[in-house]
């Protein structure tokens, strides 16, 4: 029988720790497979492992130090990339010091690496869906394509859509899409498409765009987002006043 799969991601470039790691693992039964965080990086995006993530049962993060605000986003757009290809909630284990994370990673657990085994074989036998929420939003990260969230109502409908990049490093979001939820569309039709619109939402800048299109349960609004940005807004429903139900998803802390 085929082992079940463990991916690890370790933070800082500890050969020895990270061996030791992959062997505690093992001994429980566990195929392993993980990467060093690459800060080399230019392009933040390139950075996330997706699809060395897309068959494995659990996640581990090795983190001796406090995670950085740029790393801390990259591990937040990996939890939207595995909400795409995983039905169910993939369990995270952080090894390292209690430190905040952001939001997405709020339910992750700390342990060390003598517990490690035991806490995998525990989590990873139980199957947790996501939680329930007011949208539904996962990413698609593509080679060639870049990296696209999907935003789109979990029931009911809605009448057009705004998303949003926070702006203190210069992020934008260059194309837009709506089709079919689950797969980014091979052509699209836009109803009143907007982009650059400025908004504030306590007092953090925003640059958004965004469309008329009715969206229901099975509809999606997809986004290319380029840069770093720590947070993200969506606008639910578009008027010709003012207002707006708006959702800011926080990528880092």
């Amino acid at each position: 029988m085929e082992k079940k799969k463990v991916f690890v991601t370790a933070m800082e470039h500890d050969e020895a720790q990270v061996k030791a790691i992959f062997d505690k693992i093992s001994s429980y039964g566990f195929a392993v497979d993980g990467h060093f965080w690459n800060y080399d990086e230019k392009e933040l995006t390139k950075e996330i492992p997706s699809v060395e993530l897309e068959s494995s049962v659990a996640w581990v993060i090795v983190a001796s130090n406090k995670i950085e605000p740029r790393a801390m986003i990259g591990l937040s757009l990996t939890i939207l990339t595995l909400k795409n290809f995983s039905k169910v909630r993939v369990p995270i284990l952080v090894i390292g010091d209690q430190q905040e994370l952001p939001p997405l990673l709020s339910y992750a657990e700390f342990c060390s690496i003598t517990t490690i085994g035991a806490k995998l074989a525990a989590k990873t036998a139980i199957k947790k869906n996501w939680p329930a929420e007011d949208f539904r939003i996962c990413a698609h990260n593509q080679a060639g394509v870049g990296f696209w969230l999907e935003v789109g109502p979990a029931k009911g409908t809605w009448n057009g859509i705004l998303c949003g990049a926070s702006q203190e490093q210069m992020a934008t979001m260059d194309f837009q899409a709506v089709g079919n939820k689950g797969m980014l569309p091979e052509r699209s039709t836009l109803n009143y498409p907007f982009k650059d619109a400025k908004l504030t939402s306590n007092d953090v800048e925003y640059t958004a765009c965004g469309c008329k299109n009715i969206l229901t349960e099975n509809d999606s609004y997809f986004v290319r987002l380029k840069g770093i940005a720590s947070s993200i807004i969506i606008g639910e429903g578009l008027s010709d006043d003012d207002l707006m139900e708006c959702y800011v998803i926080k990528l880092a802390v």
